[in-house]
C-alpha cells in the first residue's frame, strides 16, 4: 500500500474515532442530563407530597389533642377520691359532658395516617396507659361489691378485702399518675409539630439557634 493510500486510511480512521467520541461524548451529556431532570422531579414530587401531609398534620393533630384533653379530665374526675360540694360538681360534671369534643375513633384514624412515627408511638403509649386505668377501676368495682356481699359479721374476710381495696386503691393512682404523664407527653409533641407547620422558618432556626433557643422556642411553642 502506498503512502497516498495510507494517509487517505488514516484520515478515514481519525474521522470515524472523532466521530465516535463525539456519539459517545453527547450520549453521556444527555445521559446526565436526563438523569439530572429526573432527579429534579422526584425531588419536587417528594416535596409536593410533604407538602401535602404537612397540610392534613396539622388538623389531625388539632383534633387529636381536643380528644385526648377530654378523656383526660373526664378520667381525672370520675376517678379522684375528691369531690367538692354539691354546685362545683355539677358546675365540673356539666362541663364535661356539655362539651362536644372530636370524635375519638375519627380522630385516632387520622392520626394513622398523617402523623409523625414518634407521635404514633407516643399516642399508642398515651392509649394503653388509659386502658391500664380503666381495667384497674374495674377491679375496683368488683372488689367493692365483694366488700358489700361479705357478711358483716366475718371479720377475717373483709379484712382481707380492706387491705386488697388498699393496694389497688395505690395501683389506680399510680396508673393515672402514668396516664397523665403519657397524654401530656403526646399532646407536647403534636404542639411541637403544629408549631413547626405553623412557623416552619423560625422553628427552625430556633431548633439551631444558641442562647435563645430555649426561651424562645418556648415562646414560640405557646403561640
Amino acid at each position: 500500500m502506498d503512502s497516498a493510500v495510507l494517509g487517505v486510511v488514516g484520515t478515514l480512521v481519525g474521522v470515524v474515532a472523532g466521530g465516535v467520541g463525539t456519539y459517545m461524548t453527547a450520549v453521556r451529556t444527555t445521559a446526565k442530563t436526563l438523569r439530572a431532570q429526573t432527579e429534579n422531579t422526584l425531588r419536587q414530587l417528594d416535596a409536593a407530597h410533604a407538602q401535602k401531609l404537612q397540610d392534613m398534620q396539622a388538623p389531625a393533630y388539632e383534633s387529636a389533642i381536643a380528644a385526648i384533653k377530654h378523656r383526660r379530665d373526664a378520667r381525672e374526675h370520675q376517678l379522684s377520691p375528691v369531690r367538692w360540694d354539691k354546685l362545683t360538681e355539677s358546675v365540673i360534671r356539666s362541663t364535661l359532658n356539655d362539651y362536644s369534643p372530636p370524635n375519638w375513633y375519627e380522630s385516632q384514624s387520622r392520626l394513622d395516617l398523617y402523623a409523625s412515627k414518634p407521635v404514633l408511638e407516643a399516642n399508642k403509649a398515651a392509649n394503653e396507659a388509659h386502658e391500664r386505668v380503666l381495667d384497674l377501676s374495674r377491679e375496683m368495682v368488683d372488689l367493692r361489691e365483694a366488700v358489700e356481699a361479705a357478711e358483716p359479721t366475718d371479720g377475717e374476710a373483709r379484712t382481707s378485702l380492706g387491705v386488697k381495696h388498699s393496694a389497688l386503691f395505690k395501683r389506680i393512682k399510680e396508673a393515672m399518675r402514668e396516664a397523665a404523664v403519657a397524654d401530656t407527653h403526646v399532646i407536647e409533641l403534636m404542639r411541637t409539630g403544629v408549631t413547626a407547620l405553623r412557623f416552619p422558618d423560625l422553628w427552625g432556626w430556633c431548633l439551631v439557634s444558641g442562647g435563645w433557643s430555649r426561651s424562645g422556642c418556648m415562646l414560640i411553642a405557646v403561640a
